[in-house]
């Protein structure tokens, strides 16, 4: 096991955390990070190569940066915990669709209640006080469905964060007697959940690789 420098670390419950890679003595990866840091290193070099054939000698590496948008589902936690299939998998098991579904998408343009808006004021001081940079949240076109916007980070960094937000989501939405979904398909006939992954490629002089230029001459 070795320390993930570029990952800050984190006191949560009065615990230090310290986000690490886990490894075996013959060098083979043992979780999904060190993956994903090799993947990037192989990346920082080709796209090294690309651009000093392009004329650009400033540029000493790049990295991707990853702004992973979660969805996810509330409900109030009095009827979740009457319904043994969401309370074991996440999801329904049986039932009936409801009698309004998702047929207009009216409600990805309604107002927020002002019990859900509570829950994001509380979620957004939660994450902000931890290091995890969250945007804006709002409504998702299904029926309870919410979504929540970090600002972008460096992947692996992204990644930490997006998953200690699952666990501020889970924690917050208790406190607020409300439980979150986040299976990808928790309810039949209506959107699931998932994670928007947005990616650039960012180079060490602060030039996102992935936006366009203003004239057709510089969309390369």
């Amino acid at each position: 096991m070795i320390w993930d420098g570029v990952t800050p670390p984190f006191v949560k419950d009065s615990t230090l955390f310290l986000p690490s890679c886990f490894y075996a003595f013959t060098g083979e990866a043992l979780d999904e990070k060190i993956p994903l840091l090799r993947a990037t290193d192989a990346l920082n070099k080709q796209v090294l190569r690309v651009l000093r054939f392009l004329g650009d000698d400033k540029t000493q590496y790049v990295y991707t940066s990853v702004g992973c948008e979660q969805e996810f589902f509330l409900l109030n936690r009095d009827l979740f915990m009457k319904r043994p299939d969401l309370v074991l998998t996440g999801r329904t098991l049986l039932g009936t669709s409801p009698v309004k579904g998702q047929q207009m998408e009216d409600h990805y343009f309604a107002t927020v209640t002002y019990r859900v808006h509570e829950f994001f004021d509380d979620l957004k001081r939660r994450c902000w006080s931890m290091g995890v940079p969250i945007e804006n949240a709002h409504h998702e076109v299904a029926p309870g469905q919410f979504e929540v916007s970090p600002i972008f980070q460096r992947s692996s960094v992204a990644l930490d964060t997006n998953m200690l937000l699952l666990t501020l989501i889970t924690e917050t939405a208790r406190d607020h007697n409300m439980a979150a979904l986040f299976h990808e398909k928790p309810y039949a006939g209506v959107n699931g959940s998932g994670k928007h992954n947005n990616w650039s490629i960012d180079t060490s002089e602060g030039v996102n690789l992935f936006k366009p230029g203003k004239t057709p001459d510089e969309h390369v």
